[in-house]
């Protein structure tokens, strides 16, 4: 049976931890006690209970197409959290084998010309040492972009902001990198990033895209706020 490189790593790091006798920890995901293996965060079947759920999707300005795996709740919601502010670069991986047939399918779907993400700012890097949608692109072994960079760095926006508000906020906070501007006409752009809350991000990003003339701008999301219908 194939087995892949992080179910390979994750089992001979298990065989090491139970000679070593490490202690169980507590999964922040169930709150049930678990042998850590790769990370000590969640456990294995709250991380193999992640499945990709059906959302009621509104209409966002500027986007033509846009695709969200799963609902912000759970162990997704505990694995990005603890990539994003806990410095558990691993889950990137980890995340990564989770929605990697569904972006895939997609992006094949989509056909973009070029895949990119939503960059974090320097602030933020320099706090994480990281991007997490970066090493997370990385670990779905795709081909893609740095398209574009941030302008200025917004603090987190509270969800109860309504969109109107989270717009202004974060307009004028993207641009797109210097040695691509000119280079983008009749072109299908796939962004990729973490968390949508109402949109208010992407759409400002797709509106920059389009003023330079895009062709059409679709977005990969890993999880969600909005309330999701089903589980596929």
């Amino acid at each position: 049976m194939y087995l892949s490189k992080y179910q390979q790593i994750k089992s001979q790091i298990a065989k090491l931890l139970d000679k070593l006798y490490i202690p169980d920890n507590i999964c922040l995901s169930c709150n049930n006690y678990f042998k850590p293996t790769l990370q000590g965060y969640v456990c294995d079947d709250c991380i193999a209970s992640v499945k990709a759920n059906i959302f009621e999707k509104e209409s966002l300005d500027y986007i033509d197409a846009y695709r969200i795996f799963g609902a912000y709740e759970g162990a997704l919601q505990q694995m990005i959290i603890a990539l994003k502010f806990k410095r558990a670069s691993l889950f990137a991986n980890i995340i990564g084998d989770i929605v990697k047939d569904d972006f895939l399918n997609f992006a094949n779907a989509v056909n973009p010309d070029i895949i990119s993400f939503v960059p974090v700012s320097f602030f933020r890097f320099w706090q994480r040492g990281y991007d997490q949608n970066d090493i997370i692109l990385k670990a779905l072994n795709v081909d893609y972009t740095f398209l574009l960079k941030r302008t200025k760095h917004a603090k987190p926006l509270a969800l109860s902001l309504k969109k109107e508000q989270r717009l202004k906020i974060v307009s004028g906070a993207f641009d797109i990198k210097k040695e691509f501007k000119f280079n983008l006409e009749n072109k299908r752009i796939l962004v990729f990033d973490d968390i949508i809350t109402t949109g208010a991000t992407a759409v400002s990003i797709a509106r920059v895209l389009k003023m330079h003339a895009v062709k059409e701008v679709y977005f990969y999301f890993i999880a969600s706020h909005k309330k999701h219908v089903s589980m596929l």
